[in-house]
């Protein structure tokens, strides 16, 4: 009878333990979010997960941040056409719809999975960059730079998907 009490409790123990785990995984700093926010700069900053929509983050540095998860939903990163921006390495997954990326340089960040729908990409630097699974239905990428980039499964601002790449 013990050892049944002990069996119907795994499942509850194994849940437990996968969303503290996911949460943590997902853990990012409020302060780090706020500096992003109001001083536009915070490379390296764990933002994984975090919600910056509607934020304005033009020209920012993300230098090597890690937005992986983020909710970027109409948020400003493009950059005027004589600044640098860094933007994250880690892009995977988020959800950037109808964010401005306008000139932004993502060169070789990785964005699979994530959702571009209706987004500002026009000029930017999106050389060697991963797009595997993208969603960039409606987006704008006139005049972006998508030498050497992934786009394996990529939906492309026409809707249809474009396989180059996949192997």
């Amino acid at each position: 009878m013990h050892r049944n009490r002990l069996t119907g409790l795994a499942p509850l123990l194994f849940t437990t333990t996968l969303a503290t785990v996911a949460g943590a995984a997902l853990a990012f700093d409020a302060a780090k979010v706020e500096q992003a926010s109001t001083t536009r700069a915070c490379p390296h900053c764990d933002l994984s997960g975090a919600d910056l929509s509607g934020k304005n983050l033009q020209g920012a540095n993300l230098q090597n941040a890690n937005l992986s998860g983020a909710k970027l939903s109409g948020t400003d990163l493009s950059v005027r056409q004589l600044e640098k921006s860094f933007l994250p390495a880690n892009l995977e997954g988020v959800n950037a719809k109808g964010a401005d990326m306008a000139n932004a340089n993502l060169r070789g960040a990785s964005l699979m999975g994530a959702f571009l729908k209706d987004a500002k990409l026009g000029g930017a630097n999106l050389s060697g960059t991963n797009l595997t699974g993208t969603n960039l239905k409606g987006a704008d990428i006139s005049g972006a730079n998508l030498e050497g980039a992934t786009l394996c499964k990529t939906t492309m601002p026409d809707g249809n998907p474009d396989n180059s790449g996949c192997k």
